[in-house]
């Protein structure tokens, strides 16, 4: 009997178990349903707020194309006034005030709201400060500015490159002359080897040169000897010579006599 009612009491934990298991699956199968449902409602406001976006950005294209197109260009005469001996040129509006309405007033809340393009993007409208009425001189001054200001810029730029190189070379060469030092205050003094010592070669060359020259005046001596020796062997040839001729002089004269 307690072995039939220990069965029952298992067989029971373990449909309570299984159960319990079922409703866990389905639990988690419901959970991953609805994320997969939030994921699929988040990507589709993403792309409806992307197509929105780019419908907005082909709008304002659109509108920047336009104003690009038909820009308002007052239509401007050229005067030349002379004074104090140089000619400057005066713009004078031909038509008018573009802003002057059919009752002559002029209308200045256009020029000081921001362009269509200026209130897109967010930026300071320049045709509230009055750049968009310049002239073509004006404009050339400008350019002209811009490209000098942009030349000093590179001028600039490539000099602090030369200095960083020559500042790297420079603390390059320091550390080493450091480390030569350090390494020549950590090793010890060479002792200089016993034996014959070496002229430096400067005095080597004062040296060669000066028997160079002793050569020379001792070869010139020897030439000048020489001539000398030369010199007195013709001379006393000469003087033996002078001395025969009387006596053949005088043995002639004494076979004269005798015959």
């Amino acid at each position: 009997m307690r072995r039939a009612l220990a069965r029952v009491q298992k067989v029971k934990e373990r449909k309570v178990e299984a159960a319990a298991k079922k409703k866990r699956v389905e639990e988690e199968v419901a959970r991953k349903v609805a994320e997969e449902e939030r994921k699929r409602e988040a990507a589709a406001q993403a792309s409806t707020a992307r197509r929105k976006a780019a419908q907005e950005a082909r709008k304002r294209a659109k509108q920047i194309h336009k104003i690009s197109i038909s820009p308002r260009r007052p239509i401007v005469e050229l005067r030349r006034v002379k004074g104090k001996g140089k000619e400057r040129v005066q713009a004078e509006a031909a038509g008018g005030d573009p802003d002057d309405g059919s009752n002559g007033e002029d209308n200045e809340d256009d020029d000081r709201t921001p362009c269509e393009q200026c209130r897109v993007r967010k930026l300071s409208c320049q045709m509230q400060a009055g750049v968009s009425n310049l002239t073509g001189k004006q404009l050339a001054v400008l350019e002209s500015q811009m490209a000098q200001l942009l030349a000093d810029n590179r001028q600039l730029r490539e000099g602090q490159v030369k200095a960083n190189t020559y500042h790297c070379h420079f603390n390059k060469k320091l550390n080493w002359l450091m480390m030569d030092a350090t390494r020549r205050r950590r090793s010890p003094p060479e002792t200089p080897e016993a034996g014959p010592s070496e002229l430096s070669k400067k005095h080597r060359r004062i040296v060669d040169s000066d028997e160079d020259g002793k050569g020379e005046m001792e070869e010139k001596a020897e030439r000048e000897g020489e001539e000398v020796e030369v010199e007195g062997g013709e001379e006393e040839v000469e003087e033996e010579g002078n001395e025969l001729a009387p006596k053949k002089a005088r043995s002639e004269k004494g076979k004269e006599r005798e015959e």
